[in-house]
């Protein structure tokens, strides 16, 4: 069983179906940092979800598209993953602010809705040496949230020549 059948661009540029969609560079420095001592949560699940949670302790998985959620649990359910907490959250209730009562985290990925706001929310709940990954970190919307709530954090930039996956580290 596969979540996505056809990526449009190729394992070279990007993660293959049983990858994140992110950028290639950005998947192999993923390989390198996460530990299965970390804690995680992801806005936007997908082909990252199983990713993540293979080499995680914990993911926390929010998503917002009900369909979608439903076919990434199937998913997970048929890879046998039991290290997710996944959930369905309304986009306009809920789905940004749940992190506010998750606790800190060594890692969070922003590849869903609301990308600005999950970042404002986010930053505060990132333990020091932690990271915080932006997929389509070149649109122009995002830079705001980067300037306001990042500025200080080591960053490491991705790009496909398509499109630009950031990874930034908490320092202090």
């Amino acid at each position: 069983m596969k979540l996505v059948e056809n990526m449009p661009y190729g394992p070279k540029f990007t993660g293959t179906t049983d990858e994140p969609w992110l950028t290639r560079g950005a998947i192999t420095f993923l390989e390198k940092i996460l530990t299965k001592d970390m804690i995680a949560i992801e806005y936007g699940c997908g082909t990252s979800t199983s990713w993540y949670a293979q080499r995680v302790k914990h993911l926390t998985s929010v998503e917002h598209d009900k369909g979608w959620y439903d076919s990434v649990c199937k998913y997970l359910q048929f890879k046998d993953v039991k290290n997710v907490d996944i959930k369905y959250m309304d986009i306009c209730n809920g789905y940004i602010e749940i992190i506010d009562n998750t606790g800190k985290f060594d890692m969070v990925s922003i590849d869903g809705r609301r990308r600005s706001e999950c970042i404002m929310h986010s930053h505060s709940h990132i333990n020091v040496g932690g990271y915080l990954l932006l997929d389509n970190a070149e649109r122009n919307r995002y830079q705001d949230a980067i300037k306001s709530y990042l500025e200080g954090w080591k960053r490491f930039d991705f790009s496909n020549n398509i499109w630009l996956t950031s990874i930034f580290q908490k320092c202090k």
